[in-house]
């Protein structure tokens, strides 16, 4: 319970944190976005001043891992194009938004709800700035085969920049991460902990139950109860 009182306590500081903990970069006035300015990860902020990033592909698809809404951890898919200088990014659940560059030349962000007139006054407007790089091999959201999830299920864990990750499994849903040396390591609010590392064909999930065993740098003392293939959604 102690557990499920931290992981909450967390969540509740980065929501309240938000966007002052993003640090946006200034380009020269009047630059325009290009697709090549667009393409890699991004975090962003939603309207209540919540962190998430999204990822824009080469290939014109858009993953967010935003985990508030109807599907959670699956987040939010959709695609991107360039129009009138601008990253207009448009969301299967009827959301938009555009990353910009205002007149002072900083990047921003502004956001519009499926019932809102796309040439009107956004919903909400904040900066938009490139992931670390760092961060940007693991931040994204991945889809655990049925065949190696706990529930027999196919699954998707969100792994967001702030710290902060989510799931569609367990009833908690919310966990926090670290990185582990070359794997990143999540703690779920039900105790299970999660293992996630990059292999020759994708990443590798390993995952240990709440009982199990961790010395003071967390690494386990005992074999994973669950492994699994995991693929970032791209």
């Amino acid at each position: 319970m102690k557990q499920i009182y931290r992981l909450s306590a967390l969540f509740f500081f980065v929501v309240a944190v938000g966007c002052s903990t993003v640090v946006p970069v200034r380009a020269p006035e009047g630059a325009a976005m290009t697709a090549q300015d667009a393409v890699g990860l991004w975090t962003l902020c939603d309207d209540e001043n919540a962190a998430f990033d999204v990822r824009l592909s080469a290939s014109g698809s858009a993953i967010s891992n935003w985990s508030k809404g109807s599907v959670g951890a699956r987040g939010e898919w959709g695609r991107w194009v360039i129009i009138d200088g601008s990253v207009v990014i448009d969301y299967d659940d009827g959301w938009r938004d555009i990353v910009f560059r205002n007149d002072r030349g900083w990047l921003r962000k502004k956001s519009y709800s499926p019932d809102m007139a796309r040439d009107g006054p956004a919903r909400s407007e904040s900066s938009a700035v490139r992931t670390a790089g760092g961060l940007a091999a693991w931040v994204g959201v991945y889809e655990v085969a049925a065949a190696g999830s706990r529930t027999g299920t196919a699954a998707f864990v969100a792994i967001q920049s702030t710290g902060l990750a989510w799931n569609t499994a367990d009833p908690g849903h919310i966990g926090s991460w670290w990185m582990a040396g070359d794997a990143l390591r999540v703690r779920w609010a039900n105790g299970w902990i999660d293992e996630f590392r990059q292999g020759a064909l994708g990443f590798e999930l390993r995952s240990w139950r709440p009982v199990a065993t961790f010395d003071a740098l967390g690494t386990p003392g005992e074999p994973a109860a669950h492994t699994a293939r995991a693929t970032r959604v791209e």
